[in-house]
């Protein structure tokens, strides 16, 4: 997909990738107009299709020690004020005060990617590039106060920020803030993925068919010549050189401690009204936070398991037990916890005088023209942030 938003951008690209379906993340986002509706809309795959995405509501559930529900901004049949107030407080005050700051600048920052040719277009550019910069640096600075109607949200945003691919070091609130929002208002989704990768499947065949390699799983080796600005990388036969390369199947290396696996659980284990994602925070200094993120599969549920904190890697005990709690006669013999298979990086850098990387933002180093984001397959949530940066690096020629 990212290739296919390449060649509509005006790129001519080449694309080295892995031809099976993955389980992907759930989506913060979606609002007309935000980065990740337009990309979904530009690479031809619209988030209000059916086929391809289904919304979740409620979107996730925190079982702190005061249970939060997100997901419901709209009143059910048998669903009081009092209820939301319990459930999801605060919910119209941060709609009021937070959802305008947290908003309107991003889709300003979404012209500048699709602007006019010729000098009016590079002045419009520059003029709302300008006012994005100056807006979200007003947004962190109001945000690192904390505002009073996020105080009860405060143990929720610390925990659900260990999953959304952020180094523990990250100081800028924004990028939480901006997730609670999307789970607070229903701006939530899972990908089908299996219609989806057969539909992109045929996208790159027709549009992309010349240049679509599906990978050996051997890494690619590459070499960055700085002084003509170019990079060259070996395909199999010979060296290729090109412009720029972004490389989406790292992890950025940064000091994040997370761990997954696949609980397959019964469905009727499971309360009806419980959501498919639940999120649980560290029960001490020696326990992981997890978060559970399900597929239906007509008797059995499948949950993705994520598991992260600061003490390191968990095994498979520390997850277990903390499982076990949740679910009510039922034998832990019936509930299979696999540990998924950790990704193969896809890149080598063949590099006699390394040099260091630039941190443009959590979810993208580059140095030079070469481009490196967070693999988006490793990410529990896919936000709006993590995909402004992949228009950031692909800016329409």
């Amino acid at each position: 997909m990212g290739a296919l938003l390449a060649e509509k951008q005006g790129y001519e690209t080449s694309v080295v990738y892995e031809d099976v379906p993955v389980a992907p993340a759930s989506f913060l986002g979606g609002l007309p107009g935000l980065p990740l509706s337009s990309f979904f809309d530009t690479v031809g795959f619209p988030m209000q299709d059916p086929r391809f995405f289904r919304s979740l509501t409620p979107s996730i559930l925190f079982m702190g020690k005061k249970w939060q529900l997100a997901g419901m901004p709209e009143l059910r049949s048998g669903f009081s004020l009092q209820e939301r107030d319990r459930w999801m407080p605060e919910f119209d005050r941060i709609q009021e005060t937070l959802f305008p700051r947290l908003f309107d600048g991003m889709k300003n920052e979404m012209v500048r990617f699709f602007r006019r040719k010729g000098l009016s277009g590079f002045l419009e550019t520059w003029w709302n590039g300008y006012l994005f910069r100056r807006q979200d640096r007003i947004l962190k600075q109001y945000l690192s106060i904390f505002p009073d109607e996020l105080s009860q949200w405060k143990d929720f945003l610390d925990t659900v920020g260990l999953f959304l691919g952020l180094s523990p070091d990250e100081e800028n609130p924004v990028y939480k803030v901006r997730a609670l929002t999307c789970l607070l208002t229903a701006w939530t989704c899972y990908p089908e993925a299996d219609p989806l990768f057969r539909e992109v499947q045929k996208a790159v065949h027709r549009q992309l068919s010349r240049t679509a390699i599906p990978w050996s799983r051997t890494p690619l080796l590459l070499r960055q010549d700085r002084k003509k600005k170019t990079i060259a990388l070996s395909l199999g036969k010979g060296e290729d050189v090109y412009d720029r390369v972004l490389d989406l199947s790292g992890d950025l290396e940064e000091k994040r401690t997370l761990s997954g696996w696949e609980w397959t659980v019964p469905s009727k284990a499971l309360p009806d009204a419980w959501p498919l994602q639940c999120l649980l925070p560290s029960a001490g200094k020696d326990k992981p936070a997890i978060l559970l993120q399900g597929r239906q599969r007509e008797e059995e549920v499948s949950f993705s398991v994520a598991a992260s904190g600061p003490g390191g890697s968990w095994d498979v005990s520390d997850v277990r037990s903390i499982l076990e709690g949740l679910l009510v006669a039922t034998r832990m013999e019936s509930c299979r916890l696999v540990p998924r298979e950790e990704p193969v990086p896809m890149i080598e850098l063949e590099e006699s005088k390394p040099s260091s990387w630039r941190k443009r933002s959590p979810y993208l180093h580059t140095r030079g023209t070469l481009f490196r984001m967070m693999d988006p397959t490793r990410l529990p949530f896919l936000t709006d942030d993590w995909i402004r940066q992949l228009f950031y690096t692909l800016m329409q020629r």
